[in-house]
């Protein structure tokens, strides 16, 4: 009998390896490399391990000692018969590993062994160049290990499944040297991924200035786009890299190129408000009053993202404040709809109409009102907004505001004195929209889907509107009253507080059902019965 050298378990004289082992080995194996432990790496393989047994990884241990940096592994690996192409699952091989982590002196020993150079990951079908080229760990040795495989015939030019190069991807990760080695070596500037991205469109979505210089230098198209139509320009624009956009414009970049939905790339800086981008391309002759393909401007784009020192500056230059896009929105609708109250204030500065309305007939404070933007509200009415202006359907700003759920912007307008008796086309007041529950979806007149949002508001704002004189009894268009609405959704606090001020329980809509009979016929039986108690006193 012989013992285990691993497990101390005795073993048969026959046997080569101990049963209990034989499936551990291969993982120790590589954990060893991984750890650089060649005592013991030596004597798993004087026990019978494979020199090139995989992990349960699927990773060999050349593979580990060749990302690990384990030069003294990967020698030994070598010389006992390693495999040097053997790849992990996803195709990386030793090669791969040694180029990615950025060990110099494993790449050089790989290479002289005859490693394949245009091994390909799988899924992915990435080359060792394409990964160093962009991916290198090593800042220091990453240009050295590029050069290398050049040397060694990689070819520069070949492509990933999704049409990346290396030259793409160190364009993208801004590796300046190295796009200079790949264009020594024949690159071509001009090829483009699956994306239809080339090396200069990367690099200016990156934001790499000294790339985009170096590519421009050698030929690249200025004014190439790509798969949603924008140039390098709008792309370098979107970054707020100004050295970036002042190289292409002095190359000779198209300044009001448009992309497929007709932006520029004044307004892709002013919608992201990168007000010194926005600055300089002004400066160089970029047209303010663009518009896109829907009619929106560079304002309306600075408005819509709240960027009030962009939307000063344009304003500043003299751009129609009031012009609309095809749904007749301004930038003052715009800013009103996100609640900047301080863009609302510079727009209305500047002479922007209070009352400008959209499509349908909403004025800023409408908007403002019914996406809950109190203080942009509250600054839209002491600029001199009419808090009882009305849309196309009859609403108010106070009906948005109930629609919405918005207990304080309710407040606010009824102190501002908002009419509270207005009805809608349907002949809804707000007391009738608070009962029917925040945020509630309208079908035409088919009525109420569904409240859409929270109802904790609702009671607050019914006693807010009673406490204003609004009148509990009032019936719609089809005879619908505040406390038909609430049975019918089950609003226990809202139907008591209506009870408890004296509202008409026996009240019948045009279908000739009550309150009590809308809540049994959609199941809030507890609505029912504190109906039944109210109509039994």
């Amino acid at each position: 009998m012989n013992i285990c050298p691993h497990c101390l378990t005795e073993i048969p004289d026959f046997a080569v390896n101990c049963s209990r082992c034989a499936e551990t080995l291969p993982d120790d194996l590589v954990s060893s490399a991984e750890q650089g432990d060649t005592e013991r790496i030596a004597g798993l393989l004087e026990s019978g391990c494979q020199v090139d047994a995989r992990n349960s990884y699927g990773e060999t241990a050349l593979c580990k000692a060749s990302q690990q940096g384990r030069k003294d592994v990967a020698e030994l690996l070598l010389n006992r018969g390693a495999d040097i192409n053997a790849a992990n699952r996803f195709g990386v091989s030793p090669l791969m590993y040694a180029a990615e982590f950025g060990h110099l002196d494993i790449v050089k020993i790989l290479l002289e062994r005859g490693s394949d150079v245009e091994a390909r990951t799988q899924p992915g079908g990435r080359t060792t160049l394409i990964v160093a080229a962009g991916w290198c760990a090593s800042d220091e040795n990453c240009l050295s290990i590029v050069k290398l495989l050049l040397e060694n015939r990689a070819d520069p030019n070949a492509r990933g499944d999704d049409g990346i190069t290396a030259l793409i991807n160190a364009a993208r990760e801004g590796k300046s040297d190295v796009v200079r080695l790949l264009l020594e070596h024949g690159a071509d500037l001009h090829m483009r991924d699956d994306l239809n991205d080339s090396a200069l469109l990367k690099a200016a979505a990156e934001g790499q200035s000294e790339v985009i210089e170096i590519l421009c230098d050698h030929g690249a198209e200025v004014s190439s786009k790509d798969s949603h139509g924008w140039s390098p320009l709008m792309l370098a624009s979107r970054q707020s890299n100004v050295d970036a956009v002042k190289i292409l414009l002095d190359r000779g970049a198209e300044i009001d190129a448009k992309d497929d939905n007709g932006w520029t790339a004044l307004m892709w800086a002013c919608s992201i408000g990168k007000a010194e981008v926005a600055k300089l391309l002004l400066e160089r002759g970029s047209d303010p009053e663009a518009s896109d393909l829907y009619g929106a401007t560079a304002l309306m784009k600075a408005a819509r993202g709240g960027h009030c020192g962009t939307v000063k500056m344009l304003l500043d230059l003299g751009v129609q404040v009031n012009a609309t896009d095809m749904n007749d929105l301004t930038a003052l609708i715009r800013a009103a709809r996100i609640g900047s109250a301080e863009v609302v204030r510079a727009l209305a500065d500047a002479g922007a109409d209070l009352g400008a309305a959209d499509e349908d007939g909403r004025t800023p404070l409408m908007i403002a009102c019914a996406h809950g933007r109190i203080e942009c509200a509250r600054t839209l009415i002491q600029l001199g907004a009419n808090v009882d202006a009305e849309d196309e359907y009859s609403g108010t700003a106070l009906i948005h505001a109930c629609k919405g759920g918005h207990t304080a912007l309710v407040k606010l307008l009824l102190d501002c004195g908002a009419k509270v008796h207005t009805a809608d086309e349907m002949g809804r007041t707000p007391l009738i929209w608070a009962s029917i529950g925040a945020g509630a979806a309208i079908d035409g007149d088919k009525g109420i889907r569904a409240p859409a949002k929270s109802t904790t508001e609702l009671p607050e704002i019914i006693e807010t509107l009673l406490n204003a004189r609004a009148n509990p009894n009032s019936q719609d268009k089809n005879g619908s009253t505040a406390l038909m609405e609430a049975s019918a959704r089950g609003f226990q606090k809202v139907v008591q507080i209506l009870l408890e001020r004296g509202v008409s329980f026996n009240s019948a809509n045009n279908a000739g059902l009550t309150a009590l009979a809308l809540a049994q016929r959609a199941g809030h039986y507890h609505i029912a019965e504190i109906l039944k108690k109210f109509g039994d006193q």
